[in-house]
């Protein structure tokens, strides 16, 4: 993928299908991709990003080169990011998350190094001293392995961007403890990556990773219906393309008439003591009806992983709502981890949390089903349970 690092690259009108090499499945159909846009020339100067929704139905998403460009600039003003720096990037190019390194590297003209061993947190940390890097990006499952591991950040680290979900505040402040300047962000594939960040001088203090701070090119406010946030920017994805039935690719546009996108994501918006700043309270979808109650099943497995921590018989676990017709929805816990260790987990879960949040159905399964970022892949897991 050196080709991602290079300015002609980014400059050419040549479109770029990317997906996970190791997923036979969207490997096919990015060759899909590739054999329809060979007829088309609408979308010239174009990356297409694999992604899925809570159905797992594959698209790809269409990302206009100049608006990756256009979000990397909004990224390292932000950052204050010069030809001094030196990024590494330790995610994947076929994830927004890797991508738009690449391109904030090239649009600020600093050197970028790739970390493409297999994840490990020594030998990241290695890689961040060995080569001076000031500055890199990382999922929270990431930074929770440096944590686990007590391992310090080397002195040239500058800034350490944190998405694809939000950090536990606990597993933030270990991480700033041991000296690494993590900063929370708030982003999406549609939106070529980050929307809200933590400023700089968040550093300064204890980790908190609520309010985030708006990128400069963007403009939001929040659906009347629904209450979702909407977002508009020259960073904003053109749309998706996807395999319709009968084998047909179709493409549908990403915002409406005036170009606003809406998310899936709930918001406050201008508070908190900075403006413009957002606070992202969790997915619309996030938020379940059981028994007429309203359970957020982020809160849920936040829980949850709290006492996974804790236990060294324990592994993973999430907790997913599948349709009830009595209760509208049931909770189902998927856990990886010894019997008597899942009981200790249950007891202690129930402790907790509401009658109408108890786990209804419990799965001991081998292993949860994650994407390359670490994020359940909620379609795989329910392949794997039997309920789909």
């Amino acid at each position: 993928m050196g080709a991602l690092n290079s300015l002609d690259f980014w400059q050419s009108a040549s479109s770029c299908v990317l997906a996970n090499h190791r997923s036979d499945s969207m490997v096919q159909m990015a060759k899909g991709v590739e054999r329809w846009l060979e007829k088309q020339s609408a979308y010239d100067g174009c990356v297409w990003l694999a992604t899925s929704g809570s159905s797992g139905r594959a698209r790809f998403v269409c990302l206009p080169k100049v608006a990756l460009l256009e979000s990397a600039k909004w990224v390292n003003e932000h950052l204050q990011v010069s030809s001094e720096d030196r990024w590494l990037c330790a995610l994947p190019s076929f994830h927004v998350g890797g991508l738009a390194i690449y391109a904030r590297a090239v649009q600020s003209a600093c050197e970028l190094s790739i970390y493409d061993a297999e994840w490990d947190a020594s030998l990241f940390c290695q890689s961040l001293e060995g080569q001076s890097i000031t500055l890199t990006s990382l999922v929270p499952t990431q930074v929770h392995d440096l944590v686990a591991s007590g391992l310090s950040c080397p002195t040239t680290v500058r800034a350490v961007i944190v998405g694809g979900e939000k950090m536990d505040v606990s597993l933030g402040q270990a991480a700033r403890d041991l000296g690494w300047p993590v900063l929370q962000s708030y982003g999406m594939t549609e939106a070529g990556s980050q929307i809200a960040t933590e400023p700089l001088d968040a550093l300064q203090q204890n980790f908190s990773g609520e309010w985030l701070d708006l990128l400069s090119g963007w403009q939001v406010r929040v659906a009347q219906q629904g209450g979702s946030l909407q977002i508009k920017g020259a960073a904003l994805c053109r749309g998706y393309l996807q395999q319709v039935q009968g084998g047909e690719m179709f493409f549908s546009e990403a915002g409406d008439d005036d170009s606003w996108f809406t998310t899936t994501d709930r918001v406050l918006l201008s508070e908190g003591g900075r403006e413009p700043c957002l606070k992202v309270l969790g997915r619309s979808d996030d938020v379940v009806k059981v028994l007429g109650e309203q359970v957020s099943l982020g809160h849920l497995n936040r829980n949850l992983q709290k006492i996974v921590e804790r236990e060294k018989d324990l592994h993973d676990a999430v907790i997913l709502a599948l349709p009830d017709e009595r209760k509208g929805k049931r909770l189902v816990a998927a856990v990886v981890g010894e019997a008597s260790a899942v009981d200790r987990l249950m007891s202690e879960y129930h402790q907790l949390v509401a009658p109408y949040e108890r786990i209804d159905e419990l799965r001991i399964v081998d292993e949860l089903p994650r994407s390359a970022l670490g994020k359940v892949s909620r379609a795989e897991l329910l392949k794997l349970m039997g309920q789909e």
